[in-house]
Parts: C-alpha cells; structure tokens; sequence
C-alpha cells in the first residue's frame, strides 16, 4: 500500500525499529516492530514491542513486552509491563 513516510518527531528516540509507513512517532521505541499507521504520544515509551496496524498510543504511556493487535487504544499515562516469556496480549480493537 502507498501511504506517506512515517513522521519522526523533534523529540522522539527510535533505537534498534522495524518501522512501517504512515507511522507518526513522537516518543521513544526500542527493539520493537511498529506495523502501519501507529500513532506513538509525546513521551511514551516502547521496549520490545509488537504494535499492528493503526495502534495509537496515548502520551506518557510505557509499555514492555507487550503485542497490541490492530486498532488498539492505549490510554494516556498507562503502564502496561509483561516479560519476554509471557508478554500481555490485547485483541482487535480493544481500549486500554
């Protein structure tokens, strides 16, 4: 699909990404997979993360070790934390 380039903000940190199109990104990512269209807030936090397509992140969340399935809305300020062997999993359009 054609979409625009994926916007890196001013601020934001994106270490070690797979990094699809159309992604805005205004926080930081580390060794993470970020699908299509993924909105990541100012100030959020992404460590070793699956997130799929047209997931948003709200500004200040921190996740870890955590797979988001499409059309995911993680809240602003929310504090999801699962670990490599058990990482949390949220379905299709769920709101956290």
């Amino acid at each position: 699909r054609n979409e625009v380039p994926s916007y890196y903000g001013a601020d934001s940190q994106i270490d070690d990404c797979i990094v699809a199109d159309g992604c805005t990104l205004e926080g930081k990512a580390s060794h993470s997979v970020l699908f299509r269209g993924v909105k990541l807030g100012k100030n959020a936090q992404v460590r070793d993360c699956v997130i799929m397509q047209d997931t948003e992140i709200g500004e200040g969340a921190e996740l870890e070790c955590v797979i988001l399935d499409k059309n995911v809305v993680v809240s602003p300020g929310k504090k999801l934390f699962g670990t490599k062997e058990h990482p949390l999993v949220f379905k299709r359009g769920e709101i956290v």
